[in-house]
Formats: structure tokens, C-alpha cells, sequence
């Protein structure tokens, strides 16, 4: 007979097995954002701090400067509401990685906290760059034409001018 593993098994296990970037972190008194109280192995890999380090930390500390203002977010999350937004971290080595972070208040031990799967976008916002790149310059090449011009496909048929 198979020995069902426990709760907490259960749980290393899960997190363990998550590819996505997990962070717990504290809400001060004050509204703003705390210490992390845990973090997973691929939030310390991607950013390049061990655990220990992570833990002396605040979302601020590894938010870029010119990222999205963490109050605002606490202050959604204080409503009861979870968010789902972009945020550039900043790795220890300085790197920037673009990220998506959804968020969501519970309480913990008493106290509010904040706790946050942070999935890396890179790939992403690198084909949105060539997407808009491409575009760019096919909306140059048309509006360089000085002759009327025909687009037609399969179930259109448009004449265009300059």
C-alpha cells in the first residue's frame, strides 16, 4: 500500500515543481511592502541571490527604479482585489528581466502578506519589439509610395491610395 505523502510534502513538492518565480512577502503597518518571508529556488536562479540574501530583501529592492510603483499595488490588494501586471526586475549581476506578476493578499499567521507568481516574459516582450519593429517599417514603405497601390487577398479586394 502507497503512504500518502503529507502536507507538507505535498506542498515542497508543488512549489518544487512550479516554474514560475514564487515570492511571499510581509505588509507593514504602514501599507507598504515588507521583507520576503519565503521565496522559491527559481526566484533565487533567475535573480542570482541565494535564498538567505532574497529573504533580507523587499520587492522594491529588486524592482527597477523605473518599473510599475509597488504602493499602488498594495493599495489594490488591500481592497481584496488580485492584480495581474508588468514589473522589470533587476537581478543581483544588474540585468533587467521583464516580468508579469499576479498578486494576491491573504493573511498569514495573523498578518497580511502579499504572495506573488512572477513568470519571466523575455521571449515575449522580445517578439513584441520585432512585431512593432515590422510594422514600423512597413507602415514607412507604404506611406513612402506615391502611386495608388492594390491589396488583394483571398477575400478582398482594396485599392489604397497615398
Amino acid at each position: 500500500m502507497n503512504k500518502r505523502p503529507s502536507h507538507e510534502e505535498w506542498n515542497t513538492t508543488l512549489i518544487a515543481a512550479i516554474t514560475d518565480a514564487i515570492f511571499v512577502h510581509e505588509v507593514r503597518p504602514d501599507g507598504t511592502s515588507g521583507k520576503f518571508i519565503e521565496v522559491n529556488e527559481v526566484a533565487c536562479e533567475r535573480l542570482g541571490y541565494t535564498r538567505q540574501e532574497l529573504l533580507q530583501l523587499t520587492p522594491k529592492d529588486i524592482d527597477a527604479p523605473d518599473g510599475t510603483d509597488s504602493t499602488d499595488i498594495i493599495k489594490v490588494l488591500a481592497t481584496g482585489q488580485n492584480i495581474t501586471f508588468e514589473q522589470i526586475h533587476v537581478t543581483k549581476d544588474g540585468r533587467r528581466i521583464p516580468v508579469e506578476i499576479a498578486a494576491n493578499a491573504f493573511t498569514l499567521a495573523g498578518k497580511p502578506a502579499v504572495l506573488s507568481m512572477v513568470r519571466d516574459i523575455s521571449e515575449r516582450k522580445q517578439a513584441e519589439t520585432e512585431i512593432k519593429a515590422h510594422q514600423d517599417f512597413l507602415q514607412n514603405a507604404l506611406d513612402a509610395l506615391t502611386h495608388p497601390f492594390y491589396v488583394i487577398d483571398a477575400n478582398n479586394f482594396q485599392v489604397t491610395s497615398p
